[in-house]
């Protein structure tokens, strides 16, 4: 079995070997990681084209102001005794013989083209003017959701990277448990041939350094498998291996203080703003029963040939208003009042829940603080214990088992350490996103 094990470890080995070779070796600071997902994540620009729609739809609303112009240009044929006579005056052809009881009953086929310009120009319509404020406010809310979501990324490639960097801290602590581990092997096959220690002595130290081993490729696929998610938060194609490193922040200890809530996070005030567009949505539907104010006149030619003939104008001032519509208007109002209130609902959701967790993870630094000051210390023991186990291994006072498990425990620690960073510095930026930091 243990024959089978190193070989499936060597084939790995192998394995990864060529894809290692398919992948090329970058480092990537955080900064340069985060500026690069500013500019290219794909997320962030699913947000900025919806901030581009949102303006867009504001731009057409600007229909309450300017004129609707149409241009057309018509042809018709007939023979209706009504028609043909109309067709006559706007051409302004019409004589006496047209007058004839026979011509005007039995007329023969006419034709008229008819080129017309029509000009509808808004003056007050109220319900456009509320819809124009409500599409203004989704512009805010569109700006804040791109913010939130920067500042959601932000989080996340500061995570991803502090991932990679514990688990190249973790190889670094693997690789030095490796290289004790084989030292220790060589003693103990010295020892063995000597006759000073049993083979179970042997077959200990070979099991716990292929343990080591598939540590090692886990790590390394690890580290690959997170370069990747970099790559994806990045918008990068290449396959890349990054190498990182701590920036002077990384273990350093902030003030619990200087996070509070904020009731100002991005997506607070897109809530809010949300809120508000409603209501001007809301208003829009009450105005739109009330008189709307609006001027129309247009110019046409009619010629019995194509081209352009006599010409003529028609202009006036129009107040109209929607006195009943079955109570559409009125039901439109209400499922406007029930979102409006649905949002405002789930925004004092949001607020209540992101007050929760800051102190959650307030109460989580404490505590891995506490862990961190334990580990430390239990570092230094671990040392001190691996070191008096080595002397007296030397000495032959202890077993093969007892030195290996003075190394595992250091290696364990040392790696707990690394871990106990890692969740510090997650919390701390989660604490950062929660309020409103990331901006």
């Amino acid at each position: 079995m243990s024959k089978l094990y190193f070989i499936t470890v060597f084939m790995c080995a192998c394995v990864g070997g060529v894809f290692a070779q398919q992948r090329t070796l970058e480092a990537l600071q955080l900064a340069d990681a985060l500026g690069e997902a500013m500019l290219h994540n794909t997320s962030l620009a699913q947000a900025s084209l919806d901030q581009n729609i949102a303006h867009a739809q504001f731009g057409s609303s600007t229909a309450a102001f300017l004129p609707q112009v149409n241009l057309s240009y018509t042809s018709t044929l007939t023979n209706n005794p009504l028609m043909v006579f109309g067709n006559k005056m706007v051409q302004g052809i019409v004589t006496a013989n047209d007058f004839d009881p026979i011509l005007l009953n039995n007329p023969s086929d006419y034709q008229n083209h008819n080129a017309m310009v029509s000009v509808v120009q808004p003056i007050l319509n109220p319900d456009i003017l509320f819809q124009r404020r409500a599409a203004n406010i989704q512009q805010e809310v569109y700006d804040f959701k791109k913010q939130y979501t920067q500042s959601y990324i932000t989080f996340e490639v500061k995570k991803t990277y502090y991932q990679l960097l514990l688990n190249y801290e973790a190889l670094e602590v693997l690789k030095q448990a490796f290289r004790t581990t084989e030292e220790a092997n060589n003693s103990v096959s010295n020892f063995y041939q000597q006759g000073l220690v049993t083979k179970a002595d042997v077959l200990n130290a070979q099991v716990y350094k292929s343990s080591i081993e598939s540590q090692l490729l886990a790590t390394q696929n690890s580290i690959e498998a997170l370069s990747d998610q970099l790559s994806v938060l990045m918008n990068r194609e290449t396959m890349a291996t990054y190498t990182v490193q701590a920036d002077t922040n990384y273990r350093t200890i902030p003030d619990e203080g200087a996070y509070v809530y904020s009731a100002a996070r991005a997506d607070f005030m897109a809530y809010n703003k949300t809120v508000e567009s409603y209501d001007k949505m809301i208003q829009a539907s009450r105005f739109s029963l009330s008189p709307r104010l609006n001027a129309f006149g247009n110019y046409q030619s009619n010629s019995n040939t194509f081209g352009f003939g006599n010409g003529s104008y028609y202009v006036g001032l129009q107040v109209s208003m929607d006195v009943f519509k079955g109570l559409t208007n009125y039901h439109k109002i209400a499922v406007q009042k029930f979102q409006r209130n649905k949002i405002a609902l789930e925004l004092k959701t949001e607020q209540v829940r992101a007050q929760t967790e800051i102190e959650s993870a307030k109460r989580s630094m404490r505590d891995i603080h506490v862990r961190m000051q334990l580990t430390q210390a239990s570092i230094s023991q671990a040392k001190e214990a691996l070191k008096l186990t080595q002397d007296r291994y030397t000495e032959g006072l202890v077993k093969t088992t007892d030195l290996l498990t003075s190394q595992n425990l250091l290696a364990q620690q040392e790696l707990a350490l690394s871990k106990i960073y890692f969740e510090y510095n997650v919390t701390v930026s989660y604490l950062s996103f929660l309020t409103n930091q990331n901006q």
